[in-house]
């Protein structure tokens, strides 16, 4: 998993304000041909608003604004491996859970901006987004958030990210990555709904 980590990367001029355990998890993320994030509660930091953001970062933080700040940076400073062309953009596969787009975080007008960026990042070739709505009884995401990192050519074995708020698990070993990858194709084939704009949906 090492060998994936560039130690030379632009996010370290972030210093203090990328913690130790997450830093590893953005150099793994730089290397990637194939990311899919599952989550149970928030848009993923990829997607999210600048606003949206740094509420997310108020409620669950006891940095300081200036602290605060840096890693609002630093998360919109990481939105451009959606778009960057060389080595190209990887596949962004993601799953909601419908709490995630009925939750107003940051207020009803944050939410109505996150909401219009969800809508507008499906309009990126090398992005899905997928709801599992209230009306889906179980369904394979019900175990919590996680991130299954792919890699070109598998040079590397997939890595399973696991975040909590004051460290994160990197799992590889086989049958962690079958499990969850099985529940990713899970809610891909049969309970999720595409998000995106429709043909009559204003540009």
């Amino acid at each position: 998993m090492t060998r994936c980590t560039d130690h030379g990367g632009w996010w370290h001029s972030y210093g203090d304000a990328l913690p130790e355990w997450f830093e590893m998890y953005v150099g793994l993320e730089s290397a990637v041909d194939h990311i899919r994030h599952y989550n149970a509660e928030l848009v993923p930091g990829l997607l999210q608003v600048e606003d949206y953001c740094r509420a997310v970062y108020r409620v669950s933080s006891t940095k300081s604004y200036d602290e605060i700040d840096q890693q609002v940076a630093l998360r919109m400073d990481r939105q451009a491996l959606l778009v960057r062309e060389e080595p190209a953009a990887p596949q962004f596969d993601v799953f909601l859970n419908e709490a995630v787009l009925r939750r107003p975080v940051g207020g009803r007008d944050v939410m109505v901006k996150q909401l219009a960026r969800l809508l507008e990042s499906t309009d990126l070739s090398n992005v899905d987004v997928r709801v599992l709505s209230f009306a889906q009884a179980e369904h394979a995401g019900m175990m919590g958030t996680f991130v299954v990192l792919g890699f070109p050519h598998r040079q590397e074995p997939d890595v399973v990210y696991l975040e909590s708020p004051t460290g994160a698990l990197y799992l590889e070993k086989p049958k962690e990555l079958t499990s969850t990858t099985s529940s990713c194709e899970i809610c891909s084939n049969e309970h999720s709904t595409r998000c995106g704009r429709g043909p009559s949906s204003p540009p």
